[in-house]
């Protein structure tokens, strides 16, 4: 299997390339979205671009081109008008509770905005652990969840994502390594798997702003929501790879402004109702939202914690730690979609769920440090 030297000794377009050949990375970006022809068929892109050979080209409910991409654990519907312009493009994943239901849920959706387009991801809690979301996730409310998903295009093959229900392993076309299929968990310094929503913050500069009034513990949150910027920042890994980041992120003051699902011209950092933004109070640990322009580039985001979860600042086991949460979330607010929720993806800081105590995502795996490298080479 290939391996990348993350040095500042060569070109990162290069690199990048050459980690793809080897069979690492899980996508690289693409121009932006359209109708292209493939083997005779339409297909339709997002932002980001194609994130898996597993394709399935059909008709959307518009009547324009509509692509199904499957990979592990996951598929993206990507649905386009007459004229090949993205509608919409929804992420669903494969979610596995032991002794309980298992099923789809929608975990990102990028839609048109101005002559761009909005972003959403959602970070999903602790189905086990966290007994208000394991309760969700058993009754009603999961259901509910389970059967709001976008369907598949017809003809989209998803049962390889149901095997491991079974036992069996599961396959991702972008995750193929040395020709070898992962099925097992693969470590953080080993994972080159990242996924982009598309566009980029210009000048390699992102500054936010935090509503310091609704964190649970006041400025000591505040300093948490801050360190959780600084592994994007500094590239802070276990994994030896010393170079800095070529981005930087900067807190600006606090502000009385909400997380606002219109763009206000402020990027925003809250602890709020999850509801207020169509958020499962149950379900949803942590929403961030980008909004990009027509050139591709970055103009706000907003990210928003749920208040009634229980956060912690030190890892303990009887809640979320904040620090472990925006390191996760701060890595949507860059550009990158990932959200995994693939059994051989659970080491990496973009992995969709985040469990009581965990302290793992405060620093970076392979995978995110590529897809960071991919948006600020």
């Amino acid at each position: 299997m290939g391996r990348i030297s993350i040095t500042a000794a060569s070109s990162w377009r290069a690199r990048l390339l050459a980690a793809g050949l080897a069979g690492g990375l899980t996508l690289l970006v693409a121009p932006a979205p359209q109708a292209s022809v493939q083997s005779g068929q339409v297909a339709c892109f997002a932002p980001g671009g194609p994130s898996s050979a597993d394709r399935t080209n059909g008709r959307s409910p518009q009547g324009g081109p509509e692509t199904t991409e499957v990979f592990e654990r996951g598929y993206q519907v990507n649905r386009c008008d007459r004229d090949g312009r993205l509608i919409e493009s929804v992420t669903a994943r494969y979610i596995t509770v032991p002794g309980a239901p298992s099923g789809y849920v929608p975990i990102s959706r990028t839609v048109p905005w101005g002559d761009g387009f909005a972003s959403d991801a959602v970070t999903y809690g602790d189905f086990v652990s966290d007994p208000v979301a394991a309760a969700a996730w058993r009754g009603a409310e999961g259901e509910r969840l389970r059967a709001s998903v976008t369907p598949p295009t017809l003809g989209a093959d998803t049962s390889r994502n149901r095997k491991a229900d079974n036992g069996e392993a599961t396959t991702d076309e972008g995750a193929r390594q040395g020709g070898r299929i992962r099925a097992a968990v693969v470590g953080p310094c080993d994972d080159y798997t990242y996924t982009l929503f598309g566009g980029s913050w210009t000048g390699r500069y992102y500054n936010y702003y935090t509503r310091n009034a609704t964190f649970p513990a006041g400025d000591t949150t505040r300093v948490e929501i801050t360190r959780g910027h600084h592994p994007w920042d500094y590239t802070q890994n276990d994994c030896g790879f010393n170079d800095i980041t070529n981005l930087t992120s900067q807190w600006a003051g606090t502000t009385s402004t909400a997380f606002n699902v219109t763009f206000d011209n402020i990027s925003v950092i809250d602890f709020g109702d999850m509801a207020e933004i169509g958020k499962s109070n149950s379900t949803t640990v942590g929403h961030a939202r980008v909004w990009s322009n027509g050139s591709g580039s970055y103009v706000g985001s907003d990210q928003r914690y749920n208040k009634y979860k229980v956060w912690v600042h030190s890892g303990q086991a009887s809640g979320y730690d904040v620090w472990n949460v925006a390191t996760h979330e701060t890595g949507h607010s860059i550009g990158l979609k990932g959200d995994f929720t693939g059994s051989s993806d659970t080491e990496l800081t973009m992995f969709g769920r985040t469990d009581y105590g965990e302290t793992k995502r405060r620093t970076l795996a392979r995978g995110d440090i590529l897809g960071m490298r991919a948006l600020y080479p």
